[in-house]
């Protein structure tokens, strides 16, 4: 652990915090720019790892940095990093194979099992970081309990679908056969990217929307043929994540928005049950609460949810 700077600081809540910045090294001498939080005085403490979504991502997310404030509040120690290639890690995720998300988190989780200080260790993930959670806990047993938050079960290529599908619902007067194509858009994009063939399928396709009103919003600019975009996305577009949620053995939250439009979450659900009948499963769903589970009112819906659960699980 190379120390770069140590900061004492508040937590919220009433929980004094200290704050310690470093880097650890990748499988593949990638240099992840880490920050530790615990709650001051607190000699051991269980630590959770904060794990990212799609793109690029940092420790200044908002998001995690409420939840870091939650978790302390609870007498937790956690994790936060910067994604591989973004701000202070190096490294580029774009130019590796997705799995090298959950190595990243290995690599982490490695990292602290010889910390005397650390009663056990967890990963919090969102949205695609569900995913990575839910891998890298499935290979590790280093790794005591997980949440996975908007976890999608279904492949990418069959999540990519269903996403368009919520999209064009927000339109009227779309016909049906417009939605039928839109699927076919899809398909041919999925089609290339496993192939790297039939683009100009795709493309021409592609370009038969631009004077759709939806356009913009659904569609946006297309995937080049020569990016590194479809290179990298081959690599994630068909894992099948029941396989690794079938081998789950520590305790895992599953927990969802039932109006969120990125994630068929019934589906979801089922699709874990079935693969997995293990007491250590845990399922919560929110009415009305979104993709990042907001409601509509300033925190997300599942906070208190999720401290209870982990001060029941982890202390």
């Amino acid at each position: 652990m190379f120390l770069l700077n140590i900061v004492l600081c508040g937590c919220g809540q009433g929980v004094k915090t200290i704050q310690q910045n470093f880097k650890i090294t990748t499988q593949d001498s990638a240099r992840l720019a880490v920050t530790l939080t615990k709650p001051v005085g607190q000699k051991n403490s269980s630590l959770i790892i904060l794990v990212h979504g799609s793109g690029n991502d940092n420790r200044q997310n908002e998001y995690y940095k409420l939840l870091t404030k939650e978790f302390c509040s609870i007498g937790f120690s956690v994790i936060t990093y910067d994604k591989r290639g973004c701000d202070s890690s190096t490294g580029n995720w774009l130019t590796v194979p997705f799995s090298y998300l959950k190595d990243d988190v290995l690599s982490i989780v490695h990292h602290f099992t010889s910390d005397t200080t650390i009663s056990k260790i967890g990963l919090w993930g969102g949205s695609e970081g569900s995913n990575v959670v839910v891998w890298a806990a499935s290979e590790s047993k280093e790794v005591d309990f997980v949440i996975a938050q908007s976890f999608t079960a279904m492949t990418f290529a069959e999540q990519n679908k269903f996403v368009k599908s919520q999209s064009i619902k927000r339109f009227s007067n779309v016909s049906q056969q417009k939605m039928d194509d839109l699927m076919k858009l899809q398909d041919l994009l999925n089609d290339f990217v496993r192939t790297s063939n039939g683009y100009s399928d795709y493309i021409n396709l592609f370009n038969s929307f631009r004077n759709e009103e939806w356009f913009t919003e659904i569609l946006g600019q297309p995937v080049h043929e020569n990016g590194q975009w479809a290179k990298w996305y081959k690599t994630k577009l068909d894992i099948n994540f029941t396989e690794f949620t079938r081998n789950l053995r520590v305790p895992t939250l599953f927990i969802w928005g039932q109006s969120d439009q990125l994630i068929e979450v019934d589906k979801s659900m089922t699709l874990v049950k079935a693969s997995n009948q293990s007491n250590n499963l845990y399922f919560k769903i929110y009415e009305n609460a979104n993709h990042s589970l907001y409601t509509g009112g300033r925190k997300p819906v599942h906070l208190k949810y999720m401290k209870q659960w982990l001060t029941k699980i982890a202390n």
